[in-house]
């Protein structure tokens, strides 16, 4: 048997090729880097100038002990568990707004690899490249690698998960592939159980004829895991409801179309319209993985649309977790724009360019908004601490107004004397188990937790209040209630987000 030598003439013909591969991954390589610098970049400016809001919950339940934060876990907050648990790990680190935060910015980050992952598997390197640098510059991808909230691991995941499912399809005999698909699938669903549409999206793309090509003996096995690791989340979503989606808007068009505005970059209509229009130049054929892709960002958000109609579900938060998808679709229709011809090259990189400059107009909304709104819960901790006595005590409404002042609080006493009064937290009384949900105070409630104080510090949320009509009938009755023992020495307001009143009580002689 001969064995052909190439000859020095071959190997001199093969090298031009061989380097121009090598620059060219050399090249993705450097942009891929260029890219996760810009999201980091992006990710970490203005980290501090929020408050902690929704994220005071998040602080509160990091540091609770095993017990009461399992209850907590089971009785108001199971759609959000993995994030918490990871979160509990990440505090020792430090309990700063950035130090909070940068969990959530490493998951952000981490995302635009993921994602370049994913689009190279799809659709080719050009296309996974595009599609990560235009999650870098997504608006409210960005907010939400800012929030000490689940979201951000949730976008991460779901990208890991729909990686995994792709490799595991498309090599179905590799056990391996589909272990890592069930992994990363449920801690997806236990970082928000709105994953489940995504989950679900995913298996009606493949369809009949690529389950009989996956094996029936796999499917089944593979859906009967993930409905087995998913029980105590679904047995959570069945059993209870503690108010957390309280905050949510009725279905309604103008809500729609905020909701698209923020969902493709928050740059106006300009940025929506180009996004859609790429997204459709994108669909030429029917193979899987198109389908895929468009199951993705299409099948959640039809989903929560009808179940919108029944309960508000509707915001961008839930929906963020699509938003890889459409990234994946509008930068495969600049990659396909770009192919066809010169002028074609020359309008992909144009709607590269106006894609990009229009999501830098939406991060500076972002921004411009962060600092104007900045936080009300500094400055009226301050303001309360400066002016508490040791038998005073606190009402707030809404309820979970109280995490943001016990964060400040926190923070504010390391830097006083170590005798400093804080008045007595009287409502909400969760005790050992403190929640994010909403409860309402009852008149003889209020008549009852302020009998025995001669000072009461009434917190109103006005932002929180103003989402639900009911609540401003229950914060009337609140000061009347009060004004029957106790009168108002001092009121103020504080203007930002939120919105908040405070008034202290003096009780009457």
């Amino acid at each position: 048997m001969k064995v052909s030598i190439p000859t020095r003439k071959k190997l001199s013909d093969l090298l031009p090729a061989l380097k121009a591969e090598r620059l060219r991954s050399v090249a993705v390589y450097l942009a891929l880097c260029g890219i996760v610098l810009a999201g980091l970049l992006l990710r970490v400016h203005q980290l501090a100038v929020k408050g902690l809001y929704d994220e005071a919950a998040s602080w509160t339940f990091a540091r609770l002990d095993w017990e009461p934060f399992w209850q907590v876990m089971w009785k108001y907050e199971g759609n959000m568990v993995f994030y918490y648990t990871l979160l509990r790990g990440w505090v020792h680190l430090g309990e700063s707004e950035i130090m909070l935060r940068a969990l959530s910015v490493l998951f952000g980050v981490a995302a635009l690899v993921a994602l370049y992952c994913l689009g190279s598997r799809l659709f080719g390197k050009p296309t996974g490249l595009l599609a990560a640098g235009l999650l870098a510059f997504h608006a409210v991808h960005i907010e939400y690698s800012q929030d000490a909230r689940s979201y951000s691991l949730l976008v991460f995941l779901v990208i890991l998960s729909c990686y995994f499912f792709v490799r595991a399809v498309e090599e179905p005999r590799r056990k391996g592939f589909w272990a890592a698909y069930l992994l990363f699938s449920s801690l997806a669903f236990y970082s928000h159980l709105f994953a489940a549409l995504v989950l679900a999206s995913q298996w009606l793309s493949v369809g009949f004829r690529g389950s009989r090509r996956i094996g029936r003996t796999t499917v089944a096995g593979v859906v009967a895991g993930l409905i087995v690791l998913s029980l105590p989340g679904l047995a959570f979503l069945a059993m209870n409801d503690g108010g957390q989606l309280q905050w949510t808007e009725p279905l309604s068009w103008d809500l729609i179309a905020d909701t698209a505005r923020s969902f493709t970059g928050d740059g106006g209509i300009y940025l929506s319209g180009l996004y859609v229009a790429m997204a459709l130049a994108a669909i030429d054929d029917t193979k899987w993985p198109l389908r895929m892709t468009l199951g993705w960002l299409i099948g959640p958000i039809v989903a929560t649309l009808l179940l919108a109609v029944f309960k508000p579900l509707l915001t961008v938060r839930l929906l963020l977790m699509c938003v890889p998808a459409l990234a994946l679709l509008a930068s495969r229709g600049i990659v396909r724009l770009g192919r066809r011809s010169w002028s074609g090259g020359f309008a992909a990189l144009s709607i590269t360019a106006l894609l990009v400059f229009l999501s830098l107009y939406g991060d500076a909304r972002y921004y411009g908004y962060a600092r104007a709104s900045g936080t009300t819960f500094r400055p009226m901790t301050r303001y309360v601490l400066d002016r508490a006595s040791h038998d005073d005590g606190m009402v707030f409404f809404t309820a979970a107004t109280h995490l943001s002042f016990k964060y400040y609080a926190d923070r504010d006493l390391q830097h006083r004397a170590v005798n400093a009064p804080v008045p007595a937290i009287l409502f909400p009384s969760f005790g050992a188990l403190p929640s994010g949900a909403q409860p309402t105070p009852t008149e003889l409630e209020v008549r009852t937790l302020v009998q025995s104080y001669r000072r009461v510090w009434l917190v109103l949320n006005n932002s929180s209040i103003g989402l639900i009509e009911s609540r401003q009938s229950t914060a009337d009755m609140i000061r009347k209630t009060l004004a029957e023992q106790f009168a108002v020495m001092e009121e103020k307001s504080f203007s930002g987000s939120p919105a908040l009143t405070i008034a202290l009580y003096v009780r009457r002689p």
